[in-house]
């Protein structure tokens, strides 16, 4: 990833665009040639963030940029040179690619489907590694622009280099797959997008940049075909389940607020590259429908149906109550939605009909942009016309919203006010050794949580254990301090809170081996699994929620347990000079090195600041 983006920024810099029209500015004009057409691009576009965002419309007609609102099938946009060359490359590594993700498709993909899947399937669950394969159509660029933001953090402002770019990947792939003697596959598949690549933290020295951050604002689009047994597949609400389980999988991946990020340099900050604190929250209110489809038609009453409301921002997702045999519910319905990029995430209103047993009919939705929501002030009710699947209006109804916009302040206003938590793992340490198969995770849940937020623990990802090979200087350094300190007659109690070791792993083994086998036994007992995953809570009061982190295990064949937890509150902040700490679990020799931090909401307003997004 590194070299890629490397290239990309040298491309971006080089004169290859000479005599081109260029899309980087906010209506097309000629490019100069010569290696300063990025100096020329920020100072046309570099826009002073601390500065409020008004009511002027951001994208312009002919600018490259307005590829985020323009809808995927409205035609082919406009190339530009640099899109035209990542293609040509992407089209000759393209065979490499899928040489790749065949290998990597039997080597990791199929023994995690396998675990995941009912015991009755397990048997003869295989992929067919010859037809497992991207086919020959590669992902496509079809347009890219380069631009520079500022990233305002507590160690003060950071400057990074951001490309965008609309990808579309019409693709004639083959993933197979067969469960005994019955075989199914994907054989098309097609994810419509604009990605944002970003080079974090602008250094003067070599690499040049601290990070890499990639993500989508909001969710790319999906449609899939199925072929042989899974057929049938294809058809009504059971191919719409599958592609929402697909893009699912897509939000949790790389869909604000989740972001793919890479630290380049060993003192990066990796919080700051991939979880950047939200900007602020959108205090959003569903009042009621009207007009509504009827779906459900008895015998002895009028038609109506059992309306509710999806709710969808980036990769947080919300739900209304269902309010059954009605066409015009009230829902009375308020949640606080965290925005992470206010000029281009929208949010998705996704109305339903509740049917027990089956799946929910489709009634109406809305996709309404972030930025729009903002100006509509506090307490202003909006009426917005619901569109059908083909995006028609007129006939599906209306739904009834107010927004609130609240930016959050990286300083702390010192009252218990409702703002965000942010709580974040690097790594455990010194993880009970549990054998082949062995995974590992935290859960961390918050109190406090605003009404509409899910109170469900968040999960990092689950990692396998990674075999220790012994360090022969881990062992004579522990063998070096344990003759120290036990020639001044300490305490094995004291012994272990200085080694970081669990006193009763050190009793057990100073009784049964000498000092060298026992620094040999308590080393090789130690497991490290990192995960680099953080999470924001939106909360009502930032000084009085308790953060919980559990730490999980599970064996093969065997249920989830609880190896340990760590609690604390925001307020014990305030006596820390660091967000970062390495706690001890209590009851346990792990050590847990976590990241915590809070932000508070500031006054409502109609205007805001821009952490992190173009200019």
């Amino acid at each position: 990833p590194v070299s890629c983006l490397q290239f990309l920024a040298i491309m971006g810099a080089c004169g290859s665009c000479t005599g081109e029209r260029c899309f980087s500015g906010m209506v097309q004009q000629e490019v100069p040639s010569g290696p300063t057409l990025l100096e020329g691009r920020f100072r046309q576009n570099e826009r002073d963030i601390s500065k409020p965002f008004t009511s002027t419309p951001y994208w312009k007609a002919g600018s490259i940029g307005s590829m985020e609102s323009t809808a995927m099938g409205s035609g082919t946009p406009p190339t530009d040179p640099v899109a035209d060359s990542l293609n040509t490359i992407l089209d000759h590594l393209w065979p490499k690619i899928s040489a790749y993700t065949s290998e990597l498709i039997a080597k990791d993909v199929q023994p995690a489907l396998e675990a995941s899947l009912p015991k009755a399937l397990r048997s003869g669950f295989r992929f067919d590694k010859k037809r497992c394969h991207l086919g020959h159509q590669p992902l496509e660029f079809r347009s890219f622009r380069i631009d520079k933001e500022t990233q305002s953090t507590r160690r003060g402002e950071h400057q990074n280099l951001v490309f965008q770019a609309r990808v579309e990947w019409n693709a004639d792939c083959s993933i197979f797959l067969r469960v005994g003697r019955a075989g199914f596959g994907i054989t098309g598949l097609t994810i419509k997008g604009v990605l944002l690549l970003k080079l974090i933290g602008l250094i003067d020295t070599p690499p040049f940049f601290e990070g890499i951050r990639a993500y989508f604002t909001n969710s790319p689009e999906i449609d899939l075909v199925f072929n042989g047994a899974a057929r049938f597949l294809n058809l009504g609400p059971v191919h719409h389940k599958i592609k929402e389980v697909l893009s699912q999988q897509i939000d949790n991946l790389m869909v604000v607020p989740n972001r793919m990020g890479y630290a380049i340099v060993p003192e990066a900050d990796i919080f700051m590259i991939k979880s950047p604190p939200a900007l602020g929250m959108l205090a959003l209110k569903i009042f009621r429908a009207d007009d509504l489809l009827p779906m459900d038609h008895p015998w002895f009453s009028k038609p109506s149906s059992d309306p509710y409301v999806k709710v969808k921002c980036g990769a947080l997702c919300f739900q209304t109550p269902t309010k059954y045999k009605t066409l015009n519910p009230d829902f009375d319905f308020e949640m606080a939605i965290p925005i992470y990029d206010n000029l281009r995430q929208s949010v998705q209103f996704l109305l339903f009909d509740e049917d027990f047993g089956k799946g929910d009919d489709f009634l109406g939705k809305v996709n309404v942009p972030v930025k729009d929501m903002v100006l509509w002030g506090s307490g202003n009710e909006r009426v917005i016309e619901l569109c059908d699947e083909q995006g028609e209006k007129g006939k599906n109804g209306r739904i009834f919203l107010a927004a609130e916009w609240k930016p959050l302040s990286l300083a702390s206003s010192g009252t218990d006010r409702e703002g965000i938590v942010f709580a974040g793992v690097y790594f455990a340490r010194r993880l009970p050794s549990l054998g082949k198969g062995a995974r590992f995770w935290v859960n961390i849940s918050c109190t406090e949580l605003h009404d509409g937020f899910s109170k469900e623990a968040k999960e990092t990802a689950r990692n396998l254990e990674v075999e220790k090979v012994e360090d022969i200087e881990d062992v004579s350094g522990l063998n070096e301090r344990l003759a120290i300190l036990s020639s001044y007659g300490m305490s094995e109690a004291d012994m272990a809170t200085i080694l970081q070791v669990d006193v009763d792993e050190l009793r057990k083994s100073s009784m049964e081996r000498s000092s060298s086998q026992a620094a040999r036994v308590l080393t090789a007992g130690r497991h490290q699994i990192q995960w680099n995953q953080g999470f924001e809570f939106p909360v009502k009061k930032v000084k009085s929620a308790a953060v919980r982190f559990d730490v999980m295990c599970e064996l093969p064949r065997h249920s989830p347990r609880v190896l340990g937890t760590y609690q604390c509150t925001a307020s014990d902040l305030s006596h820390s000079t660091t967000p970062w700490r390495t706690v001890k679990v209590p009851g346990t020799g792990i050590l847990l090195k976590i990241k915590l931090a809070t932000r508070d909401l500031g006054s409502t307003s109609l205007e805001w600041t821009s952490v992190d997004s173009l200019p």
